[in-house]
Formats: C-alpha cells, sequence, structure tokens
C-alpha cells in the first residue's frame, strides 16, 4: 500500500487492504465509488475514463482526504497546484483581508483570496490527511 506522502492530493478510501483513489456518489445512497487502473475483482465495472469503479457502501470503507499546505511570507496556505510557470498555486487560509492585500494576493470572490509563489520562497510544505467519519461531509 502506497504512503500518503505517495499520493497526490484528493480524496481515497481504505478497502480490502488497500488504498484507493474514491469519491462520494448520491445514488445508492451513503456510498462511495473506489477506482483502479486494471480490473481489481469481477465486481468492477469500466468508466468511460478507462479506468475500472466499484460502489461500495460508505461503512465499509475508511475515507479520508489528503491535502497540501505551506506558509509563504509567514502566512499560511493551501497548495491548489502549480502554475505554467512552475510557481506553486495558493490560496490563502487566512480572514484579514488586509494581510492578503499586503500579500499581494489576488481576490477570486468575497473573503477567497489567491496568488502565486517560487517553491524556493515557500516554507513549512506539507501533505496532510483528514480522517472523514462517517458523518463528516466527503466533498
Amino acid at each position: 500500500m502506497p504512503t500518503d506522502q505517495q499520493l497526490p492530493d484528493g480524496l481515497y478510501a481504505e478497502w480490502a487492504d488497500r488504498t484507493w483513489e474514491a469519491t462520494t456518489v448520491v445514488r445508492p445512497p451513503d456510498s462511495v465509488r473506489v477506482y483502479a487502473e486494471t480490473q481489481a475483482d469481477p465486481q468492477f465495472t469500466p468508466t468511460m475514463t478507462g479506468r475500472w469503479a466499484r460502489t461500495l457502501p460508505r461503512a465499509d470503507v475508511r475515507l479520508f482526504r489528503l491535502a497540501t499546505y505551506c506558509r509563504w511570507r509567514g502566512a499560511r496556505f493551501r497548495v491548489e497546484g502549480t502554475t505554467s510557470t512552475g510557481e506553486l498555486s495558493l490560496g490563502y487560509l487566512g480572514r484579514s483581508e488586509t494581510e492578503a492585500r499586503q500579500l499581494g494576493l489576488t481576490k477570486a470572490e468575497p473573503g477567497v483570496y489567491v496568488g502565486s509563489a517560487p517553491t524556493s520562497e515557500v516554507t513549512d510544505l506539507r501533505q496532510e490527511r483528514t480522517e472523514l467519519t462517517s458523518e463528516a461531509p466527503a466533498t
């Protein structure tokens, strides 16, 4: 089983002694769809993207989300990806509009600020795992 550090950010399910990419589904209620690159067992069906999927009851899996965070110029950010120039695309986690302006961030919508930074300028870059209980929303 891969360690969290080998997995990209996203939603995952632990089931049948493996870690799977996952999504939550509406039908049937309280279900999770797990994905594989090959047909892992006869109950996996092909998807339109060429992968294989199986829908499981939410209660049968251990669901978790991985997300990458960092600090830039003293403020905490979520890493949203990379830009076309190779910088990190950042989502501001602070609540101060004044600080966001001082950092030169762009206001994406009310209360949401984004920016980018070279990896050489960020500190405390790490991926965090959040366990999702059956009561916690997975979206």
